[in-house]
């Protein structure tokens, strides 16, 4: 790790919340990272999807900013206030060559 991923990850520790990932699609079992969890701006989810699949994600889309090492993946799911989220697209954030972040663009389940 350099010194970019572990101001990151010392910033995701002291403002995250714990999130509990369940797997599916394949492996199974369940793990829990801290992570910044966020409503997703319209700013935010035009970066990573079409005007056809704005359309079908159920609001409140949800951005998690994990660690970089967090192995979330596209279909994993949380609970959070009673309501389930599936993730839907994992982005990776990049400083210089250097991945610090990963967001999880959760939609409702």
């Amino acid at each position: 790790m350099s010194v970019h991923t572990d101001r990151f990850d010392a910033a995701i520790d002291r403002l995250g919340e714990v999130v509990t990932w369940t797997k599916l699609g394949g492996s199974v079992g369940s793990f829990a990272r801290n992570g910044i969890v966020r409503q997703a701006e319209a700013g935010v989810l035009s970066q990573y999807f079409d005007s056809v699949e704005l359309g079908a994600i159920v609001r409140p889309a949800l951005a998690v900013v994990c660690k970089s090492g967090t192995a979330v993946a596209v279909n994993d799911t949380f609970t959070r206030d009673s309501v389930n989220y599936i993730c839907v697209k994992v982005g990776v954030q990049r400083l210089g060559n250097e991945v610090v972040t990963r967001m999880a663009l959760m939609k409702v389940a």
